[in-house]
């Protein structure tokens, strides 16, 4: 049987019916990308009017719900947690864009591992990181890693400061200096996510609402007492909500860098490491982690809230 009747062309910012096995939920991604690319041919006053529209995220609530929205449309990460690892990548991939290394000043093992930890992160993030300073990488063998950003200017007539376990490093105003784990692909995710911190504070704010927004009223607790085998320093402090990792609610001293005068620091910083170190950590080909492995599970289990809220910004936060 022939159809009868005028064919129309399909119009070029449309796609053809997927069919009965697509899930309908995936199309307001492609609504979205449709309002972001008429507003890019916009004149300015209508292209910020329908920008208003295309990220209307303004808080974290938007971003949870977004994640959620996803997260429903990939493998179960709690039965599979590597093809819903797989998928999320891909889906990353397709819809935001994420291979592409960050750069690195230094060279070596540490520095390879971290060019391939930032491809896991949205192209535009690692952008921004590229352009706010040098980053140096060094590697260590069970290192325990860390990452360390000079925003101030040098003093005059200095040339380089002391950084206990690496030695004396050049002082440039916004470089960055990671220490990352050998062959620890989530030891690297997890540093430079704290790189991510230093570049792109607005990001990090939103992980700093949602911590406060779960740890009020609760008390402050020793990491050295809830986990007596964990090498932590009397001084690591923690409120730890229902994280699924007390290391996650860790919380620093709040004041202003040494020096420097307009420049604040502290607050919950391993919130956004550790989150991000849970979901894209896991895996590296033929490599894994049964603790990174236990990391995605558990957090995609018992604190979807985080789990979803990762998801939303990778895929609707722009710098």
């Amino acid at each position: 049987m022939q159809r009868g009747g005028p064919t129309a062309n399909i119009p070029p910012e449309a796609q053809p019916d997927p069919g009965w096995g697509n899930d309908p939920r995936q199309w307001q991604h492609v609504l979205r990308d449709v309002q972001a690319k008429k507003a890019e041919a916009a004149n300015p006053t209508i292209r910020d009017a329908v920008q208003s529209l295309v990220e209307p995220f303004t808080s974290v609530a938007d971003y949870i719900k977004a994640g959620r929205a996803i997260t429903e449309t990939l493998p179960d990460g709690a039965a599979d947690p590597m093809a819903c690892h797989t998928a999320l990548l891909r889906l990353l991939e397709s819809e935001v864009g994420i291979l592409k290394p960050c750069k690195v000043a230094s060279l070596g093992t540490g520095a390879a591992l971290v060019r391939k930890a930032s491809q896991r992160f949205p192209n535009s993030w690692t952008k921004a990181v590229d352009q706010f300073g040098p980053l140096y990488v060094q590697a260590r063998k069970k290192a325990r890693g860390f990452h360390i950003t000079i925003r101030q200017e040098p003093p005059d007539g200095v040339l380089n400061y002391y950084v206990p376990d690496i030695g004396f490093l050049r002082w440039e105003k916004n470089i960055g200096h990671i220490m990352v784990r050998m062959n620890d692909i989530g030891n690297a995710v997890h540093e430079y996510a704290h790189r991510l911190q230093s570049a792109l504070p607005g990001l990090d704010n939103l992980f700093q609402q949602l911590h406060a927004s779960r740890v009020s009223g609760d008390p402050v607790l020793s990491l050295k007492d809830i986990v007596p085998s964990s090498g932590y320093d009397e001084g690591e402090l923690t409120r730890q909500d229902t994280y699924t990792n007390p290391y996650q609610g860790k919380e620093y001293v709040i004041g202003l860098r040494p020096g420097d005068t307009d420049v604040p620091y502290g607050g919950a910083l391993e919130v956004m490491t550790m989150a991000f170190e849970s979901v894209l950590g896991p895996f590296d080909g033929h490599w894994r982690s049964e603790d990174s492995i236990r990391a995605f599970r558990d957090m995609y289990r018992k604190d979807r809230e985080m789990f979803d809220f990762v998801v939303g910004v990778l895929r609707y936060w722009k710098p």
